[in-house]
């Protein structure tokens, strides 16, 4: 006999066949493009998916040893568009976090970048008289008459923007020579600029300086080495922010120093990369001397700078730039 009240209750339920949900995560080199900057949460909800109200907030504070700190972060929602890897049109988000303070490191010497977008560490001494920046006998690699100390977290964003906008190098290298020449033209060198008018906006939640730098280039896009960060027995999408490639760059020699470099240094002690086009992460152990078929590595790019591992930095007074980072 069929129980028909069983049957009422039994149909009340929708069901599904059992599937599994598995987030892929991405590894590898790939081009981007930007979809977005800091969204509003309904722009976000479009995007990324999701159904909250919550308000996003770029600007907030923190406190350390005392001191309480403005920080703000400036997210790309980006979309993967590589023809080496067609099959992959999967949405990104990369995030920067920057601090309103300056980048002091713990051995005390302070981060500055110059017009070009390019860094280097400068001691006390040396930034107080605006001097040349020396490593030992080594000069580094950066315009004294332009740089000035850098924010928490500036550096990895101008370099996104830099390559995004597809702003050369001041030194190209000349590989019958073997040698890198530092160009003189100032012509030529206005078109390399690379640098905030005013970082410190962020921190009021004016982003239009970042907007304005990706918007007028709609269509380019950006190479980023994307990796897998483990934390805690789970996986997170993770990318490295020490160097990024323009769209029409093939050597993969100075993306290859500048991470092995890093995870020298102690950085990205969780995050696995690997030098290949982008692709669906599956675990496997890390070899940095492993070469992708679909890269040329090509000369091994400048010389690496002495190792000063960036660190948190000691909180600084709000100085306005101009000033030394030590109130000097």
């Amino acid at each position: 006999m069929t129980n028909n009240k069983a049957n009422l209750l039994f149909m009340a339920f929708s069901g599904r066949t059992s599937e599994s949900s598995v987030i892929s995560r991405y590894a590898g080199v790939g081009a981007v493009k930007v979809l977005a900057i800091n969204p509003t949460r309904e722009k976000w909800n479009e995007l990324m998916g999701g159904d909250s109200t919550t308000p996003i907030e770029y600007v907030n504070t923190k406190v350390e040893n005392g001191k309480t700190i403005a920080t703000a972060r400036v997210t790309f929602i980006t979309q993967v568009d590589d023809p080496k890897a067609s099959s992959i049109k999967n949405i990104i988000p990369i995030t920067f976090f920057l601090e309103n303070r300056y980048h002091i490191t713990q051995s005390n010497t302070c981060e500055v970048i110059d017009r070009f977008g390019r860094t280097a560490y400068a001691d006390e001494a040396t930034l107080k008289a605006h001097k040349d920046i020396y490593y030992g006998d080594y000069k580094a690699k950066i315009e004294t008459a332009s740089y000035r100390p850098a924010l928490v977290g500036e550096a990895s964003l101008v370099a996104f923007i830099k390559a995004f906008r597809n702003i050369l190098e001041v030194e190209t290298y000349n590989a019958e020579k073997k040698v890198f020449i530092e160009e003189k033209d100032e012509n030529i060198l206005a078109t390399r600029v690379a640098m905030l008018d005013n970082p410190k906006a962020l921190f009021n939640g004016d982003f239009s300086e970042i907007k304005g730098a990706i918007e007028e280039f709609p269509d380019n896009k950006v190479k980023v080495m994307f990796g897998v960060r483990h934390n805690d027995g789970k996986d997170y999408q993770d990318f490295f922010n020490g160097y990024f490639m323009r769209a029409g760059q093939n050597s993969l020699a100075p993306m290859v120093k500048n991470i092995t470099d890093s995870k020298n240094a102690g950085r990205y002690p969780n995050t696995d990369f690997d030098f290949n086009i982008i692709h669906i992460w599956e675990p496997k152990a890390t070899n940095f001397e492993d070469k992708p078929k679909s890269f040329d590595f090509g000369n091994p790019g400048e010389p690496s700078k002495p190792a000063d591992k960036p660190s948190a930095a000691e909180p600084v007074d709000d100085l306005p730039f101009g000033d030394n980072p030590w109130g000097i």
